[in-house]
């Protein structure tokens, strides 16, 4: 009835009038009649071939008729179920009709960025000989390739013996005809064309951003892009668990990393380029820490080998950087080729990082920002973080058995040597305790944080008061020392997501609360005493060696070293763990708040599941594609994957030599030289 009632509708003079001058100015012997719905090409449905599109449609009263047949289409029953099925309202919205000049192609068909069934990030071709009406339709033999996403290489094909293909008649419309013999067996593409499809593809792809369903047409040499929809979520099928070794070089022992991290497509983008960083470490220092730079991802889980190197070249590679540390040290205390080298370089370029981040004001200059910091990040922790010491550094024995090896004193005094030892975590602690302090003298302000009301706390409400006042001013200085902390370090374990003490301030205000309820004065007066023991401990143990001067030497190296390292790890951690993750999270935090605040997804954590590459191309676009419907696949693909059971090891067994490197890493791990970066 609803079809009816638009055929039976007289098109208004003026319209009528409008179409044919329009059609003169196109000045087209044939044009295609085609649909353009405010429902079609959403992120979730894509409408194709739910409204009819006619083709080869020749002279003004063909088209005129042809627009209200296209109206009268919106009304199908298929196409109204569709609408109801994806939660479009029928009753809202309406359909342009596009007239287009009509090519007569020597081949046409649809490119996908994506495999629409197996989502494999490979580029997929059908192809038909003619119109793409068969190709879309299915109603003549097409050809199928794949293509390699990066390169752009013809990864298979799949060329079918063409007998009908489909052209434009003479007096309108469209029908099938036979197919010359000598063009039957032969591909509907050369190899040139689809290069040029994967050129242009790729331009697409990066303009609109996301993953897109295109056709185009060929006539003769020249590249006809008809149509451009974004692939949907049903499209991009779950992808299928892929076999673990699938691509892993067998001759190598790949061992499963981190106990079975399962990693985001942006944590696989900052795993790939630390252990890149890694391999330049290795190549340049010899350190075996980071020996296991190749890497492997197998449904979302790492995996990592390590190549082999001829001993004289590790060797080689280990003096070399002996004599580089030596430089720095000599003369000098334990662990400062680290404060006498490698901080200022990160110094350095968190100034530059800083100033990029304060100029990015576009989404597209945010995101070059974020992958400026990725790379800061780990440059840091993949490749500064494991050259920090000489190959063969002399590490701290543990203080306790080297006071009872030397005194036969208890073995406690070790624990007593190093209380209260100065450095950054002391005196965060009392920075923490300065602002407890402050609030423990405005009853107001200390209510508010004993009840968590920190949002009260740090807004202008009680700016009259001196305590909040202070309180603010000090807190924002602390910030701007301590605000990239997350948490990340030695003998920690942090999630990527883990936010910062800038992006979460009831972070550290919890902790200022906790300490506000103590006795501050009681807690200041223990540090005394903790610290006076410290050094009565020190000249206990020196009064028992006064007549032994090479053991008091041996006992005066022992606890410098153990103070200096101590300090270190302190140091280590802020620079290279807090500073540099804490920069990265807070650019994909400024990333993702971005594409939040337009709706293109619904919460900016949910920027992990986009790469790099998938960022930019959404920045670049014109109008970004909402991103929301392909992280709900994503994320419910990422549920389904954390159900595996990776194995621990792949290809190769290990040989004698890795199983006691294994071993040497073990004990290296209980030292706290070897754990878990990004």
């Amino acid at each position: 009835a609803l079809r009816a009632a638009v055929h039976s509708l007289r098109l208004p003079g003026a319209l009528a009038a409008a179409v044919r001058a329009a059609l003169d100015t196109l000045n087209a012997d044939a044009v295609s009649v085609r649909s353009s719905a405010t429902a079609e090409d959403r992120e979730d449905a894509s409408f194709a071939g739910q409204y009819q599109t006619f083709l080869n449609v020749r002279g003004a009263a063909a088209v005129l008729r042809r627009i209200k047949d296209l109206w009268a289409s919106y009304y199908s029953p298929g196409a109204l179920g569709y609408q109801i099925r994806h939660g479009a309202d029928q009753h809202v919205g309406g359909m342009a009709v596009q007239v287009q000049e009509q090519l007569a192609p020597d081949v046409a068909g649809v490119l996908f960025t994506r495999d629409p069934v197996g989502g494999r990030n490979r580029f997929v071709v059908n192809a038909a000989l003619g119109l793409g009406e068969g190709a879309v339709a299915g109603s003549v033999d097409t050809d199928h390739f794949e293509l390699a996403a990066r390169t752009g290489n013809t990864v298979s094909s799949d060329v079918s013996r063409k007998r009908t293909h489909i052209v434009a008649l003479p007096r309108g419309g469209v029908g099938a005809k036979q197919v010359d013999a000598s063009l039957s067996d032969r591909p509907a593409l050369s190899d040139a064309q689809l290069r040029r499809l994967h050129e242009t593809g790729k331009r697409v792809q990066h303009l609109l951003g996301g993953s897109q369903d295109i056709e185009f047409a060929f006539t003769g040499r020249r590249l006809h892009l008809l149509q451009a929809r974004p692939m949907t979520a049903l499209q991009l099928a779950l992808l299928p668990a892929e076999r673990w070794e699938s691509g892993v070089v067998r001759r190598r022992a790949w061992q499963l990393q981190w106990g079975g991290w399962l990693t985001t497509a942006l944590e696989q983008d900052v795993v790939t380029e630390s252990y890149r960083q890694s391999a330049i470490c290795y190549r340049e220092t010899g350190m075996r820490f980071v020996s296991h730079y190749l890497v492997h991802f197998a449904n979302g889980y790492l995996f990592v080998a390590k190549p082999r190197v001829a001993k004289a070249e590790l060797e080689r590679r280990r003096r070399r950087h002996r004599r580089h540390v030596e430089r720095f040290e000599k003369g000098g205390k334990p662990f400062c080729y680290f404060d006498r080298h490698l901080r200022p370089i990160i110094e350095r370029r968190l100034e530059r990082l800083e100033l990029r981040r304060e100029a990015a004001a576009s989404l597209s200059q945010r995101v070059s920002h974020l992958q400026a910091a990725l790379r800061f990040a780990a440059y840091v922790q993949g490749n500064l973080h494991w050259r920090q010491w000489s190959p063969d550094a002399v590490w701290p024995k543990d203080l306790g058995d080297e006071v009872y090896a030397l005194t036969g004193q208890p073995r406690t005094v070790g624990s007593e040597l190093l209380q209260v030892v100065s450095h950054r975590m002391t005196a965060l602690t009392s920075r923490l305790r300065t602002l407890a302090r402050v609030a423990q003298r405005d009853d107001r302000l200390l209510a508010l944080l004993r009840s968590g009301r920190f949002d009260e706390v740090l807004s202008q409400a009680h700016r009259s008061r001196p305590a909040f006042q202070l309180f603010r001013r000090q807190f924002r200085s602390l910030l701007r020392e301590y605000g990239r902390r997350t948490g990340a370090g030695y003998g920690a374990r942090v999630d990527t997501l883990t936010p910062t003490w800038n992006m979460d301030p009831t972070r550290p205000l919890d902790l200022i609360a906790s300490y506000a309820e103590e006795d501050l004065d009681r807690l200041d007066e223990l540090d005394r005493t903790a610290d006076r023991t410290r050094k009565d401990a020190a000249k206990r143990v020196r009064a028992a060696l006064a007549n032994d001067p090479a053991k008091q030497e041996r006992f005066d190296g022992e606890l410098e070293r153990n103070t200096e390292h101590s300090i270190f790890i302190e140091d280590h951690n802020y620079f290279m763990e807090q500073l540099s993750h804490g920069t990265f999270r807070e650019a994909v935090d400024t990333v993702g708040r971005e594409l939040e605040a337009h709706g293109l997804i619904d919460a900016a954590e949910d920027v992990f599941h986009l790469s790099v590459d998938e960022l930019r191309g959404i920045a670049r676009a014109r109008e970004p594609l909402d991103q929301r419907q392909l992280i709900a696949t994503l994320k419910r693909e990422y549920q389904r994957r954390k159900q595996l059971s990776p194995p621990r090891r792949l290809g190769a067994k290990l040989g004698k030599r890795q199983r006691a490197e294994q071993r040497a890493k073990g004990k290296d791990d209980e030292r706290g030289l070897h754990g878990r970066t990004l």
